[in-house]
């Protein structure tokens, strides 16, 4: 879609909110291929019609170069020819360009006193239409000619206006207000109902002999952290401790199929080894204590819009601390691989060997999760770690990443929305090093459509 083709549906987003029937379009919108089956689902969820409108009028700017006329199409045949009508004729309007004002000269007289001076200056439009009239009695004075002192001098005067009315886009008269700037609308989500959700912690600190998958001390700690934490924030959490696969797949499965409708969010974390994963939209697997790989994007997928139908238009959280991968940020490049004291209390979320290459990190596996018409509106996936690198946890007092996420939740998140929590997490957590040599920077996807702020009990 053009820039004019947008601009017409901006211009004209009031009266489609007000006269669009939205419910008649939608399976022409399918048909042609202008939304998926996910999309309009999404828009549904909006609200009422109003509100079905607004988002659909949103949504269909992005939806390609064809999504416009073929938005008219299904206007026209759907009985409402004259919305499709009215948006046609901003096609055919060229709007004027901006009047073109030039300074005029004005005539002034010179005193005929001389401890009176006359000097240029800029005048406004208002200050100079009322001395004309002086002006022209002054000059059809009889005795102006009567006096040597009496001097005619012309000074150009420059007007200057405040405002300059133009024709905007939509072709009405406008004041083009120079002080003035556009503030970019306010959207936040709904996070008012109690509970706020339901919040699924999955905790893996013990593996299957064979895996080569070390114990996760420490994970507990962060498992009560953030227990207590969106508790603080009234969700309703439940807690899972050392799953394998299969059983995984049954709690997230039965999550899924749990009635939403009546909150407003969905959190999920998962606290396990990782690894790099081939993948399409999320990078990264999951191990289980089985010592089987689940692919980030498949754990994702059970809550999406086919899967999830009363979290549809609702923030889904995820937030994963586990190895995104086997390699390291480093800040220098180490000359003594000795272990040094701070060793045996870091650990890797990888596996068992020494920091400087974790045994449980494999290589990436041959994985093929299922690929689903995934809508990823309205869902925010926080990975511990930079894609392909190690995470840190201290065997003592948890992981890095998810002592950090509590402080600076427990801080702020009265005040700040999600986005702004995590880029102070993102800060913090860069700054600390394991030896002095290793870091790790936390990252995240956001699909979110607005702003989410946590509810504070």
């Amino acid at each position: 879609m053009d820039d004019r083709q947008r601009k017409i549906l901006q211009r004209n987003r009031a009266m489609l909110v007000e006269k669009l029937d939205p419910s008649k379009i939608y399976d022409l919108l399918i048909s042609k291929d202008v939304f998926t089956q996910d999309m309009i689902e999404e828009i549904k969820a909006a609200g009422p019609r109003r509100d079905q409108a607004r988002q659909l009028v949103t949504d269909l700017q992005t939806r390609g170069s064809q999504a416009f006329s073929i938005f008219l199409e299904c206007l026209k045949e759907t009985e409402q020819r004259n919305l499709a009508d009215l948006l046609r004729e901003g096609l055919h309007f060229q709007p004027a360009g901006p009047i073109n004002i030039k300074p005029i000269k004005i005539p002034q007289i010179i005193n005929k006193h001389p401890d009176q001076e006359f000097s240029e200056g800029l005048l406004k439009f208002d200050d100079v239409s009322p001395c004309l009239g002086r002006l022209s009695s002054e000059f059809n004075d009889p005795r102006r000619n009567q006096s040597p002192t009496h001097v005619e001098a012309r000074i150009q005067v420059p007007v200057q206006c405040s405002d300059i009315e133009t024709l905007d886009s939509g072709g009405t008269r406008s004041r083009r207000n120079s002080g003035k700037l556009p503030k970019a609308p306010t959207l936040e989500y709904k996070m008012d109902s109690s509970p706020c959700g339901y919040c699924l912690i999955i905790n893996n600190v013990e593996f299957a002999d064979g895996t080569r998958l070390n114990c996760r001390n420490g994970s507990d700690i962060d498992s009560t952290r953030l227990q207590k934490r969106f508790e603080s924030f009234d969700f309703i959490v439940e807690t899972c401790r050392n799953v394998t696969q299969k059983e995984m797949d049954e709690k997230l499965i039965s999550m899924a199929r749990k009635d939403h409708s009546q909150f407003d969010c969905f959190v999920l974390v998962i606290l396990s080894h990782g690894n790099e994963s081939q993948h399409i939209q999320f990078p990264g697997a999951i191990y289980t204590t089985d010592g089987a790989l689940t692919p980030v994007q498949q754990i994702v997928n059970y809550f999406n819009g086919s899967q999830c139908q009363t979290l549809r238009g609702k923030p889904k959280l995820f937030f994963l601390q586990a190895c995104g991968g086997g390699k390291q940020h480093s800040v220098q490049t180490p000359t003594n691989r000795d272990e040094s004291p701070l060793l045996k209390f870091h650990d890797t979320e990888g596996g068992p060997k020494p920091v400087w290459k974790p045994e449980g990190v494999r290589e990436a596996e041959e994985l093929k999760p299922a690929i689903t018409d995934f809508q990823s509106s309205n869902l925010f996936l926080v990975l511990c770690s930079s894609a392909g690198y190690v995470s840190w946890r201290d065997r003592k007092v948890g992981s890095w990443y998810v002592e950090v996420l509590d402080k600076v939740f427990e801080k702020y998140g009265h005040d700040e929305d999600l986005l702004s929590l995590l880029v102070l997490v993102t800060d913090q957590v860069s700054q600390n090093s394991a030896r002095g040599v290793f870091k790790q920077i936390p990252g995240c996807f956001n699909f979110l459509r607005k702003r989410l702020f946590f509810r504070v009990k």
